[in-house]
């Protein structure tokens, strides 16, 4: 879990080759199931759709043994989707400051970026604001998570604290 940004679908990626486990991203499940884009969804039927449709990624996914799930920043913010990973999962909080995660999910460097529908139209001060106010809202929910992680820290240090969790998770 954490901020866009922090790393959660490259480190997952990486981490499931490592350990030779599968990886689900729950916004490409939601895309396959829909047939488009978050961002599409997300213009075309609103926030409240698209996580109805991550609350339907926890009631149908059915685990074929040991994997690595990705979600999207906003995943646990809902009662449902915080309570699946408290039950089924080991959540991991990737911790980085507003300013790291809009820095790694600037527009002009994120390979993502025009699927980033809440920095999309923005100007960098505007999307300095946005991160801002997501950590604030969203950092008690991500503490609540048994593992955090500075993900601040470099890629192969942070893929081996993630390696050491797994080892007992």
């Amino acid at each position: 879990m954490g901020l866009m940004g922090s790393g959660k679908t490259t480190l997952a990626s990486m981490l499931g080759s490592i350990l030779k486990v599968q990886v689900v991203d729950t916004d490409r499940w939601i895309e396959q199931l829909e047939h488009r884009t978050v961002h599409e969804i997300v213009v075309q039927d609103g926030w409240d759709y698209f996580r109805s449709k991550e609350i339907e990624f926890c009631n149908k996914f059915e685990f074929s043994g040991p994997c690595i799930i990705s979600t999207g920043g906003g995943f646990p913010t809902a009662v449902e989707p915080f309570n699946w990973i408290m039950e089924n999962a080991c959540g991991v909080y990737l911790k980085v400051s507003p300013e790291t995660a809009l820095q790694r999910s600037s527009l002009e460097h994120d390979s993502n970026a025009s699927i980033r529908p809440l920095l999309s139209a923005l100007s960098r001060e505007e999307r300095l604001l946005v991160m801002q106010r997501l950590y604030e809202e969203r950092k008690m929910i991500y503490e609540k998570f048994p593992y955090k992680v500075n993900a601040e820290n470099s890629v192969e240090t942070v893929l081996q604290e993630l390696i050491k969790i797994a080892s007992v998770a």
